[in-house]
């Protein structure tokens, strides 16, 4: 393991790759603009770094021998929120959007210049600093990437298309929204995405909320196609695409779902879904209290 010289009063930086000269001449080039830069060359090792030491932002490879950057990333999110700037050799668009639904704040390819890493790594910070500085005072609208509630006003936007939400549904978002970088805001977040892609147009979303002795239950429901009864065993498998007519422009790559149930599954939770009648689908979350 290298390190780069840390600079007194710097911003703390961890570089996870296997790249020394990349790692080197990134901390060259970070270090006068204010920056201290340390470089592990090891996924576990980073982890352990990662865990252990008081970073204000990450950059990690995609590609390592051993423990690669999404299986980094994947561990830290258990246990961290600290923004994470991943970089891949390939650039493509796959891994790109693999590691920004795992908990990545920003992507950029190993052809980025060196102007453009400092943006977006001032970017992810800046972003990661208001999030943790955020308050929720009447009036003062909360921003948390796509998502704008307006406590004011009680109403929600996600990006430039307003939420239709009962009162109980703001409610419930604007208590989620409020805990960035934790594992069920994650999964529960996803959840609301899709309900609000696969509605029906105009068509309302439910969030219901069920205590229970030793259980909490949360459900999510839209008055969308729902899927093929056939289908429903395989929804939560990573890369799954359901069929078109319950995927129509989402854009994606079948990975929501998945991350929805293991982000559940570490909170020791379990994870269900299944069609309503007359039309439209849910998803339950199931945890033990």
């Amino acid at each position: 393991m290298t390190h780069q010289e840390i600079i007194p009063g710097g911003i703390k930086i961890l570089m996870v790759d296997d790249d020394k000269k990349l790692c080197r001449l990134v901390g060259d080039y970070l270090g006068p603009m204010g920056y201290a830069v340390e470089a592990t060359h090891d996924g576990v090792r980073g982890l352990e770094m990662m865990l252990a030491g008081n970073y204000e932002a990450v950059i990690l490879d995609v590609m390592m021998p051993g423990m690669d950057g999404f299986e980094v990333l994947k561990r830290l999110r258990k246990k961290s929120d600290i923004p994470v700037l991943m970089l891949t050799a390939m650039g493509d668009e796959t891994d790109r959007i693999v590691g920004l639904e795992m908990g990545a704040d920003d992507y950029l390819p190993k052809t980025f210049s060196s102007r453009e890493l400092l943006a977006r790594l001032r970017a992810v910070t800046r972003r990661h600093s208001r999030s943790h500085h955020q308050t929720s005072t009447d009036g003062e609208t909360l921003i948390f990437g796509d998502l704008q509630i307006d406590p004011g006003a009680r109403t929600a936007r996600l990006g430039e298309k307003t939420l239709n939400l009962t009162p109980v549904e703001y409610d419930l978002l604007a208590l989620l929204a409020k805990a960035p970088g934790r594992v069920l805001t994650r999964a529960l977040a996803n959840l609301v995405r899709n309900a609000v892609k696969y509605a029906a147009d105009n068509g309302p979303i439910y969030v219901l909320a069920e205590r229970k002795k030793d259980t909490v239950s949360i459900e999510v429901r839209d008055t969308g196609p729902g899927v093929s009864e056939d289908l429903l065993d395989q929804l939560f498998e990573p890369f799954f695409r359901p069929e078109p007519s319950r995927d129509r422009d989402s854009g994606g790559v079948g990975l929501g779902l998945a991350i929805v149930k293991t982000c559940v599954e570490t909170c020791r939770g379990k994870v269900t879904a299944r069609n309503l009648k007359p039309r439209g689908f849910a998803v339950t979350i199931i945890l033990k209290t």
